[in-house]
């Protein structure tokens, strides 16, 4: 029986209602959650099999939006003081059990309601600590909400997705290395990293004299200075970040420890292992060898070291990470800062330690109508990488018809220079009759690109909108 109930208003969260279902079906198992729509079975009475759950679970998700508070019915009327208002019944049960954990969960920039406007029944609800879930960190989000959960239901992790086998899987690992390992080459051989052995800064380094050299003591660990906010690289679904690192010097050689956060936002487990990484040290690539190999599963966040022997006391130096045929480079300064090391202590931050999160659009704006079919954009975010930035769009679509309607009928690009992209992710799924649902369109267009214009098409009606990204 599922453990987790989720409550939540049709007109106002129904979209985020099934996002939510299936992030937390993912990561704490199918059985665990219970949804209306998904879980009830045809012609079986909806009341008594709300009860039924409702006396099974463990925890409670209220889903607020931002018109949970304010939805009314035909006469005009709000919903939540009405008798046998379904949404009302469904929280005051569960705040009748003391043994179930009851959230409130706000969605869609929603604020918690103010008690006056809770009827007396379910106003118990403002004591208890809500949790807000933003659209530009849903996934983060999802992992913070997923940790007490389980603790809560008692849930292991959800089953891994089948993967290819591991010998497909190292197979592509060593097509992408080989193409990140032939990219090096070229740009060696082109002479665009550490052409400053003189003592001159190499653009894009850290700031750091490419001749300089490790002063440290022999034998001496030190911590170094990790990336500042900002140092994220983002390889598709896979997202990695310099959290820490330590150097030995070892006469005229030295060793290196980085501690790497891994986030895996995808449906499919990847590898996470020495393989996907090189250090770059006055033009040479040198290959780790620590060790690390370990699974990041699917929607899951890894930290790992890898070591590195290098064999000159140069400070400064690239990371280079590539996967499937992705890469992308962040500097370092392996100048021992003289605290003691610190690669071992796993980082406490949370997945967006280091993110750089900004808002282009930050107020509801209509899109296009065409017939029954209505769309808007909720707000457009932007996360910066080092090598790419991610443009999110959250759209709603409004189906007031009597046939169902696909997201897909919305075709969304974003124009920039003489370039078209298309979503990098996008929602495909229908939309049921007098009902909505919230998704995100997802972008990736080039760190330097500043301006763009969104252009969209809804069957034959169309716009564009310009947008400043940074």
């Amino acid at each position: 029986m599922p453990a987790i109930f989720i409550s939540y208003r049709r007109e106002d969260s129904a979209g985020y209602a099934g996002r939510m279902h299936e992030e937390l079906a993912g990561r704490l198992g199918q059985e665990q959650v219970f949804r209306d729509a998904d879980t009830l079975r045809a012609g079986q009475d909806f009341e008594q099999a709300i009860h039924q759950r409702l006396q099974d679970c463990q925890a409670c998700l209220v889903l607020i939006g931002p018109n949970w508070v304010t939805s009314q019915t035909a006469a005009g009327e709000r919903r939540l003081h009405q008798p046998g208002d379904y949404v009302c019944m469904e929280i005051a049960a569960a705040l009748a059990r003391p043994d179930v954990l009851v959230v409130p969960v706000l969605v869609g920039g929603a604020t918690m309601p103010a008690a006056a406007d809770l009827p007396e029944t379910i106003r118990a609800l403002r004591r208890r600590q809500a949790m807000s879930v933003r659209d530009e960190a849903w996934e983060a989000d999802m992992d913070r909400l997923a940790a007490p959960l389980r603790q809560t239901v008692g849930a292991a992790p959800a089953p891994p997705v089948a993967t290819a086998p591991s010998g497909t899987r190292r197979t592509r690992s060593r097509y992408a290395l080989g193409a990140a390992i032939a990219v090096a080459l070229l740009v060696v051989a082109a002479g665009v990293y550490w052409r400053g052995r003189d003592g001159t800064t190499t653009p894009g380094s850290s700031g750091v004299p490419a001749g300089a050299t490790n002063q440290s003591p022999d034998g001496a660990t030190y911590a170094i200075d990790g990336p500042s906010t900002g140092s994220e690289i983002s390889l598709g679904d896979l997202i990695y970040v310099v959290l820490s690192g330590s150097v030995q010097r070892r006469g005229d050689s030295q060793r290196v420890w980085l501690r790497i956060r891994g986030s895996n936002e995808g449906f499919y487990n990847a590898n996470f292992w020495d393989d996907s990484f090189r250090l770059v040290v006055a033009g040479q690539s040198i290959a780790p060898n620590g060790g690390l190999n370990e699974q990041l599963e699917r929607r899951s966040i890894l930290q790992g070291v890898i070591r590195f022997d290098v064999p000159s006391l140069r400070t400064a130096a690239t990371l280079r990470i590539a996967n499937q045929g992705k890469s992308g480079e962040v500097a370092l300064d392996l100048s021992g800062n003289g605290g003691p090391p610190k690669h071992e202590e796993p980082d406490p931050r949370d997945a967006l330690s280091h993110a750089v999160l900004s808002g282009i659009v930050t107020s509801e704006t209509p899109l296009l109508d065409s017939g029954d079919l209505s769309t808007a954009i909720l707000r457009i975010g932007r996360r910066a990488f080092v090598n790419t930035q991610r443009i999110t769009v959250v759209v709603r679509w409004t189906n007031t018809g009597r046939y169902a309607v696909a997201t897909g009928d919305l075709i969304l690009r974003l124009r920039h220079g003489g370039e078209v992209a298309a979503p990098v992710r996008s929602p495909s799924e229908v939309v049921a009759p007098e009902s909505t649902y919230v998704g995100d369109v997802v972008f990736g267009v080039p760190p330097t690109v500043r301006t763009a214009t969104l252009s969209a098409e809804l069957r034959e009606a169309r716009t564009e909108r310009k947008l400043t990204l940074h």
